[in-house]
């Protein structure tokens, strides 16, 4: 009946009007009739047309209730492959695309679940088209959404810096956030949903499809354990495995106050190094910087042209057939594969100077087929994430999905390899030990860019017209610690540094004297700091530094020097 009553209502109104057919009018009458549709729909888990009808349920009310779990939805817009934020309707739960730009606040997109209509024993939402989506997830505590909320900058180019989980003034570092990755094409283009741990875990999510147009299987990625027994479970699998000088494995754990915040992959630890101590996990690893050269056993003496093993590779998914490779001797070492059918058919994989492809999948240097290539890195390094990696192959049976799914079923992944010569004795492990442990659940998620070869991804799939219903679980946090860097009752002796040319730096408005100290309490409030020719207000935190919210630039302020009621504040040149 409302319904029927907000058509009247528009009608009569667009008579009346001069301009019937305004934007303000249209948009009106989605919001106050479609939506209400839509919102009627969604009650009653019917997915409507347009939009992914998604239930998000929080299974920890009494360590974060929905006051204190928010998300963000951000993907491109498939019409304009811009990079948007999806806003929320709070009364309906119907998404829309706002594609960003340079004064774009990610804060204004973070909805506390308590903000979202209820349904389906959830919060209930439609999220529109989509590619490339994700749905972040931050935990934190008294409702504040100004210290939990994940804040993430625009560049110049209109895309959204989404957080570093490694480096430690990421001004998002200190949230528990985790995220879940899918795409939501028009056109009843496939809808792929997965939980992904390729760059961290920090979050116990679980995601479940069903089809409902015909009723269908009910499809499951990610984990249901209580997180604090997840992370038993990891720091046993990984400190157990781990053979290195050092415990090269255990620095991936990102703790606050001796407890596990996350996790990161070995592929993002060694990306780039982050200050103020460097690369996390050595990109040296596989170089014979533990113990072991992996690269001379693995790559150049086991696969050198002048012995008998080899390695093919399936590639008829491209109908380029089977391809076989060895690696060339010095001094350069480049592993050549031809195909089989065409011998003149040539691919090259340079060897890499240091461990980050083999660990992230990419970045090798490559000559030859563009898609044959791809395939060849794409196996090689499925090879060698699972610990298969060398292995002697046949023209019968190549490296393929299947292979992996046979090795898989016969135990073979992510364990010591026969086939390195000379054996590494305690040493290593000379495989990815991140994704032993992300995967010694029994559970799919993807760990390792290429885990959908490896049979390991659990992504879920289907299409708009068979109109499936998604449900997010965020699951048990009990005995998770939620980190507080903010609480600080401390007034410090700050020394600020900066150069002349930041002429307008003020503390509670009064000016501040290069390399003259002055009291402050947390968080330290300085004004008047310029950015590319705009004025901004720094809110510092000094025991645990960070400056938040985050403006274009502020990565710049460095705090250092800290004792217990001490600290140096170095300001950039605007």
């Amino acid at each position: 009946m409302k319904q029927l009553y907000a058509l009247l209502t528009f009608f009569i109104f667009t008579f009346l009007h001069a301009d019937p057919y305004s934007k303000d009018q249209i948009d009106e009458f989605y919001t106050g009739y479609v939506g209400e549709q839509i919102a009627s729909f969604q009650g009653a888990g019917i997915p409507v047309k347009g939009f992914l009808s998604v239930t998000l349920i929080n299974n920890n009310q009494s360590v974060a209730d929905d006051d204190n779990v928010w998300i963000v939805i951000l993907g491109e817009q498939p019409s304009t492959s811009k990079q948007c934020f999806v806003s929320f309707d709070t009364g309906s739960g119907v998404g829309t695309c706002v594609p960003v730009t340079s004064t774009t606040n990610s804060k204004d997109f973070a909805y506390q679940l308590s903000d979202l209509p209820e349904g389906q024993g959830g919060r209930v939402v439609q999220v529109p088209y989509l590619i490339s989506g994700r749905i972040y997830f931050s935990v934190g505590r008294d409702g504040n959404k100004d210290n939990y909320f994940l804040d993430m900058l625009i560049d110049s180019s209109n895309k959204i810096s989404q957080p570093n989980q490694l480096l430690t003034t990421d001004q998002n570092y200190y949230i528990l956030y985790d995220k879940i990755e899918f795409s939501f094409p028009p056109n009843d283009g496939v809808i792929a949903i997965n939980t992904t741990a390729v760059d961290f875990f920090s979050l116990p999510i679980f995601v479940t499809v069903q089809e409902t147009n015909p009723l269908g299987d009910l499809q499951k990625t990610g984990y249901t354990q209580k997180r604090a027994d997840i992370f038993t479970q990891l720091t046993t699998v990984i400190t157990t495995n781990d053979k290195t000088a050092g415990m090269e494995w255990s620095k991936l754990f990102s703790k606050f106050n001796g407890a596990s915040m996350r996790v990161s992959s070995p592929k993002n630890a060694m990306k780039q190094p982050t200050p103020p101590s460097g690369f996390v996990f050595s990109p040296a690893y596989l170089q014979g910087t533990f113990g072991y050269d992996w690269i001379l056993a693995a790559w150049k003496a086991f696969y050198a042209d002048t012995g008998a093993n080899k390695l093919y590779i399936d590639i008829s998914e491209k109908n380029l057939g089977t391809w076989v490779g060895q690696v060339e001797s010095g001094p350069l070492f480049a592993f050549k594969f031809n195909q089989v059918s065409n011998p003149g058919n040539i691919v090259t994989l340079s060897l890499p100077t240091d461990s980050f492809p083999f660990f992230a999948g990419a970045s090798f240097t490559t000559t030859g087929s563009g898609d044959a290539a791809a395939i060849i890195v794409r196996d090689l390094t499925a090879a060698f994430d699972s610990g298969l990696f060398p292995l002697n192959t046949s023209e019968s049976a190549p490296l393929s999905k299947t292979f992996f799914e046979a090795q898989f079923k016969l135990n073979k992944f992510y364990i010591t390899n026969p086939n390195l010569v000379p054996p590494p004795g305690d040493t290593g492990p000379w495989y990815d030990l991140y994704s032993k442990a992300i995967h010694s659940f029994g559970e799919n998620i993807y760990a390792f860019a290429f885990d959908d070869v490896l049979g390991l991804d659990g992504t879920t799939t289907s299409v708009e017209s068979k109109r499936p219903k998604v449900t997010i679980t965020l699951e048990d946090m009990t005995d998770t610690v939620l980190p507080d860097p903010y609480t600080d009752g401390t007034t410090y002796t700050v020394k600020p540094i900066f150069p002349t040319s930041q002429t307008q730096l003020t503390h509670n408005g009064v000016p501040l004297s290069d390399n003259v100290t002055f009291q402050c309490t947390i968080p330290c409030v300085i004004e008047g700091v310029l950015i590319g020719g705009t004025s901004n207000t720094a809110n510092i935190y000094i025991k645990f530094p960070l400056v938040r919210p985050a403006f274009n630039g502020s990565s710049g302020i460095s705090i250092t020097d800290i004792t217990a009621t001490t600290a140096t504040i170095t300001f950039p040149a605007p």
